[in-house]
């Protein structure tokens, strides 16, 4: 109930009231009186009462999007705590016995917000803001250089495998000479998918570059070849698989066989994954061959080609290499008053465990006070209960990585 009515609270907070009875200015008298014979009743002429709060960090990049805030608590018996997040979000604490040390917001996306407290007692109100930003992450590419290979005419998929952007630009240029010519310039929107054929043969590169609110105009991404070549006849079954080594999350791989010559020709593909596919005739060769693989591995391809009653085969072997484990958060500072749990959040991708170890700074020396181990997937917590400096050094183990590999170190200041 609290949470459906917590941002109605928020607005309607001026229009909270204590209920009295009689001429206010007699009940004022009568309270004041009776100051002396209250127990635990906070002296409100020595120490105002005030809202306060601070909000950790005050600036960050996308996609760290959690905000912690340390509210200061007012000794009164008959408090209201309204917060506003700044995103249409509101909560309200009725009384001390809601008030928490600190507590997390979430922010679904970038952008400016003022989060304000609003500290109500019976006869004060108090209001404090404080400003926080979360900027957009740039463009990044996932993926390493693409070499694409294969017979005129050369159909490719603009795969942009980038994150944080909103358009990616391919610039495709032809190489004659050492000199470059710009083809064509191709602008695909995040979620779209295009793609381009080359109809001649030749060297071409396809410069990647990318927009998105995290940078101004277009930044540089990666670039990509092509190398389109005419179709040879064969009398035999032939082709060739490239690339024969990359690493996920590239898990394409480009085949492009010879054609053989005949009027009843069947070519029988294994792809080495229990995928298999069949061409009946020489009209598949219109058509560029991709095969996508689900995971990393060694496969071999097979193709057989049955040229009216003549059987020839051919295979060729590639690998795909488990990508090592990569952070997708920066560095993050955690601050709260002791005893102060965090969760354990790595932002780790392509790892199977996470490994924390927590060290206590002092006077430039550490001294180690636990290892946690989280396997990918899992949630894990850990309490805070002596104040001090702390450093959290992740690093991460899977597939692609023998042993751990160093991943960022987080501090943790707990008062």
């Amino acid at each position: 109930m609290k949470k459906i009515f917590a941002l109605m609270m928020v607005l309607m907070l001026g229009g909270v009231a204590f209920i009295s009875c009689g001429d206010e200015d007699d009940e004022t008298t009568q309270n004041n009186n009776q100051n002396d014979s209250i127990p635990n009743k906070p002296n409100n002429d020595d120490k105002p009462l005030k809202a306060y709060f601070t909000a950790s960090p005050t600036k960050q990049t996308e996609p760290s999007m959690n905000v912690v805030i340390y509210p200061d608590s007012v000794a009164n018996d008959e408090v209201v705590y309204a917060w506003n997040f700044g995103d249409g979000i509101g909560e309200v604490w009725m009384d001390n016995t809601e008030y928490q040390n600190s507590f997390v917001h979430h922010y679904n996306t970038y952008g400016e917000y003022t989060i304000s407290l609003i500290v109500r007692t019976k006869n004060t109100t108090d209001e404090h803001k404080e400003t926080i930003k979360i900027l957009p992450a740039p463009p990044t590419s996932m993926q390493m250089d693409t070499r694409y290979e294969g017979n005129v005419p050369l159909t490719v998929n603009l795969e942009a495998g980038l994150m944080y952007y909103d358009v990616a630009k391919w610039d495709i240029k032809a190489v004659y000479d050492n000199a470059t010519t710009t083809e064509a310039t191709i602008e695909v929107k995040n979620g779209e998918e295009k793609q381009y054929t080359f109809n001649h043969p030749g060297l071409y590169y396809l410069v990647l570059s990318a927009s998105g609110p995290g940078v101004d105009g277009f930044k540089y991404m990666r670039t990509d070849t092509v190398k389109v070549s005419t179709i040879f006849v064969s009398d035999k079954a032939i082709f060739v698989a490239t690339p024969s080594l990359q690493m996920e999350p590239s898990m394409n791989v480009n085949i492009y066989p010879d054609m053989v010559e005949g009027d009843n020709v069947t070519y029988t593909w294994d792809f080495g994954d229990g995928n298999s596919e069949v061409w009946k005739g020489n009209y598949e060769f219109l058509r560029t061959l991709v095969h996508r693989y689900a995971t990393f591995g060694d496969y071999t391809i097979t193709l057989t080609v049955d040229n009216a009653g003549k059987t020839t085969t051919h295979q060729e072997t590639v690998k795909i290499i488990p990508a090592p484990p990569v952070s997708l958060l920066v560095p993050i500072r955690h601050e709260g008053n002791a005893p102060y749990t965090i969760n354990l959040n790595d932002g780790l991708k392509y790892h199977d465990v996470a490994k924390w170890d927590i060290k206590l700074l002092e006077n430039n020396t550490t001294t180690p006070e636990a290892t946690i181990e989280v396997k990918a997937g899992d949630m894990m917590h850990y309490t805070f209960n002596n104040p001090g400096l702390y450093l959290l050094e992740l690093s991460a183990s899977g597939p692609g990585v023998e042993g751990f590999k160093y991943m960022r170190t987080d501090t943790v200041s707990v008062r």
